[in-house]
C-alpha cells in the first residue's frame, strides 16, 4: 500500500518517537523512509537603538552540517533495523516545504508527531498537522515516550 514514508525529523523526543513506528510501518509495507529535517530562517530582529540583529556568519552552513549528523544517525539507525532510508534537509516554512518534498519524492503517506499548539498557530486557526492534512495523507503518529534506544541521539 505505501512505497514510500516521509517521515518529519527535528530532534526533540516527540518526533524522535516517531522513527520506530515508523520503521515498523516501513518494514511491514516494504517501504522507504525518506528523512526531512526542515530549517527555518529566523524572523529578522530589531536590536538596541533600533539596530538590524543579524545571524553570525556561518550560521546557516553549521545548521545544516548539525541537521546532517544527526540524520545520517537516524539513517544508520533505520538500515539497521532493514529499513531503506533517504534524508533531505531544506529551508524554509514547514507546510511548504513538507508538501513540495512530497511531491516531488512522490511519497504515499507523511508521518509526523503533533506538535503542541502555539499562541501564533491558534490565532491564525490551523497548525502544520491542519496544513498538510488538508493535501496530503498524513499518519499522525503519538510518540512512544518509553523507547529506550532513543536516549543520547539529539
Amino acid at each position: 500500500m505505501y512505497k514510500k514514508i516521509l517521515l518529519l525529523v527535528d530532534g526533540s523526543h516527540r518526533s524522535e518517537g516517531l522513527v520506530a513506528s515508523a520503521a515498523e510501518l516501513a518494514l511491514h509495507e516494504n517501504a522507504a523512509i525518506v528523512l526531512l529535517r526542515v530549517l527555518e530562517r529566523p524572523l529578522p530582529m530589531m536590536g538596541p537603538a533600533g539596530s538590524m540583529l543579524h545571524t553570525p556568519p556561518g550560521w546557516e552552513s553549521r545548521m545544516e552540517q548539525e541537521a546532517s549528523m544527526y540524520l545520517r544517525t537516524l539513517q544508520v539507525r533505520l538500515e539497521g533495523m532493514g529499513v531503506s532510508t533517504a534524508a533531505r534537509i531544506a529551508w524554509g516554512p514547514a507546510p511548504e516545504v513538507v508538501l513540495t518534498l512530497a511531491e516531488k519524492e512522490e511519497v504515499d503517506l507523511v508521518a509526523m508527531t503533533t506538535e503542541p499548539p502555539s499562541c501564533l498557530s491558534r490565532l491564525l486557526g490551523r497548525n502544520l498537522v491542519q496544513r498538510i492534512i488538508a493535501h496530503r495523507a498524513v499518519l499522525v503518529i503519538p510518540p512512544a515516550d518509553d523507547d529506550p534506544s532513543l536516549s543520547g541521539i539529539r
